[in-house]
């Protein structure tokens, strides 16, 4: 390997990586009834990109798949004519092969992608719709100087991997936790020597959260980076299972933490399959029973407050309630009179447990009885919940809401059974008094509002009930719920950390931080524990 292969190996990596994946988000405009011929001359330059720096570094197999994918798209923008039922599962095939082989390239890990590379090649081969491929090999399409020269340009932007963002993260949420010692430290000084000292502690705290800050941002991507690829796996979904599907996205532009936004990838791949395969009948099917032949599948992305909710729906047959019940017999999670004793939304959650499927054969796609429970599995992972709704012959609805991952906070201290806990600020919208001796010994309602809840009662803790104290008011979706409590402590900026195990089995509980006398306090996850 030259010496200017070895230096710009990771660069190309990165940029041929980008190349690739935009592609796999283009495929679905250049195949069927929607062909976007700007989306031809797009592909065109992606495919020449990567192939002209592929070879200028002498990666030969990237080269041959990139040039049969430019030609096949220099002959589709001669004809400006989509191509032919089922090109887009090839071009899909193809882009992730591509893939793969840039990124074993930067590992130096042979992954077999060598071996497949003929019989893609010859699918691609298949598709152009004149004449053949050409073969044999292909010249550099910039000598190395010209090469150098670009590259170097392209290292005006550097390329910092989540990993180190992540250490730079966690150092500024160290230095501000010792800002706040720092300020508790400043409570005992003297008038004058506590002055300075604070003076110095403002300046010094608003560098660390402008460092925090512009991080935090570097760390946002848009939820685009994985709905764009969605049409495309729809497609190759409703091929294999004979389905019609109208896929619709909403919410794509929403910007999250990487961490997040990886996480979600796969849930996404399950409740989609599972929407197709399982909730979706076949064409004719619908067409019998009054309704599209095409299935409507919706994936709809919002904010509220602090959490990003995912939907997932369909308009398909619904679960089988009764086919849950019994499969959870047969799966000896239950005997039948405690099946028969659930409610609907508790035979619902049987779905996401493992080894639960009402499939009635198992297929390479689904039927394993593992998908939703690895959606319950990721959502909880990240802090977040996962529930079901369905409708007999209406459709499905999943629901994943999972934290924006913000690695600093504004959060309220309270004080509850002698222990102190924090509640994000988002979700507080009031504080009522309550009437001396108030006690609740479950939900009762204050000022008519609100059902009241005690809060020492939901974190399981002893102490008794306050003779007298407060209720904070928390916004819970669309309602309000009271949250009973000793007192206020005070706000609180909070460098959220993740719970470590097993504290991380406590319902309820999504985060802990430390305040400026080194106490560490959970940060309270009001849905999850109210749903606990």
């Amino acid at each position: 390997m030259s010496s200017t292969v070895t230096r710009y190996l990771r660069l190309f990596v990165g940029e041929a990586t980008e190349h690739a994946e935009a592609m796999g988000v283009l495929w679905p405009r250049v195949t069927g009834p929607g062909f976007q011929a700007e989306a031809v001359d797009d592909l065109f330059r992606h495919a020449h990109s990567i192939k002209g720096m592929a070879a200028s570094m002498g990666f030969e197999e990237v080269v041959g798949l990139s040039r049969a994918v430019e030609q096949l798209l220099g002959e589709l923008r001669d004809q400006r004519a989509s191509l032919p039922e089922g090109a887009d599962a090839v071009l899909f095939r193809a882009s992730d092969l591509l893939l793969e082989m840039i990124r074993g390239r930067g590992t130096g890990v042979d992954t077999g992608a060598a071996a497949r590379l003929p019989e893609v090649l010859a699918e691609v081969a298949g598709l152009v719709p004149a004449r053949a491929l050409p073969s044999g090999p292909v010249p550099p399409a910039v000598a190395e100087d010209d090469l150098e020269e670009a590259l170097k340009e392209r290292l005006r932007m550097v390329r910092v991997s989540t990993d180190t963002l992540d250490g730079i993260l966690d150092t500024a949420g160290e230095l501000l936790l010792g800002v706040a010692r720092l300020r508790e430290i400043g409570k005992t000084l003297g008038r004058a020597e506590r002055s300075q000292l604070e003076e110095g502690i403002a300046r010094l705290h608003g560098g660390v959260r402008e460092l925090h800050g512009q991080v935090v941002k570097a760390r946002l991507t848009p939820l685009s980076v994985i709905t764009d690829r969605l049409p495309g796996h729809v497609r190759e979904l409703a091929r294999r299972t004979g389905r019609e599907v109208d896929l619709h996205v909403a919410g794509a532009q929403l910007e999250l933490d990487r961490a997040i936004v990886d996480g979600l990838a796969d849930m996404l791949l399950h409740l989609l399959r599972n929407c197709v395969d399982h909730g979706l009948e076949p064409a004719p099917e619908r067409a019998a029973i009054g309704k599209p032949r095409a299935g409507q599948v919706t994936v709809h992305a919002s904010r509220d407050q602090d959490q990003l909710v995912l939907e997932v729906s369909d308009d398909g047959r619904g679960f089988d309630l009764e086919g849950l019940r019994l499969a959870a017999v047969k799966a000896g999670k239950m005997d039948l009179r405690a099946a028969l004793a659930l409610t609907e939304r508790e035979v619902l959650s049987l779905a996401s447990l493992p080894g639960i499927s009402t499939a009635a054969e198992v297929t390479d796609i689904s039927g394993r009885g593992i998908g939703l429970d690895a959606v319950k599995a990721a959502a909880e992972a990240l802090g977040g919940t996962f529930t079901i709704q369905s409708e007999q012959g209406l459709g499905s609805r999943f629901r994943v809401a999972v934290p924006l991952a913000v690695a600093l906070i504004q959060v309220l201290l309270a004080e509850v059974s002698g222990e102190v806990v924090a509640l994000p600020m988002s979700r507080i919208v009031g504080a009522v008094e309550l009437a001396p001796g108030h006690r609740t010994d479950g939900v009762d309602h204050v000022l008519g509002f609100a059902p009241l809840h005690s809060l020492s009662l939901l974190l399981g803790w002893s102490g008794g009930q306050p003779q007298r104290g407060l209720a904070l008011i928390c916004q819970l979706g669309e309602g309000l719920v009271a949250l009973q409590i000793d007192r206020l402590v005070g706000q609180h900026e909070a460098v959220v950390k993740p719970v470590s195990p097993p504290l991380d089995r406590l319902a309820g509980v999504s985060a802990v931080t430390l305040l400026g006398s080194g106490q560490p306090v959970f940060i309270l996850d009001v849905p999850r524990l109210l749903a606990a």
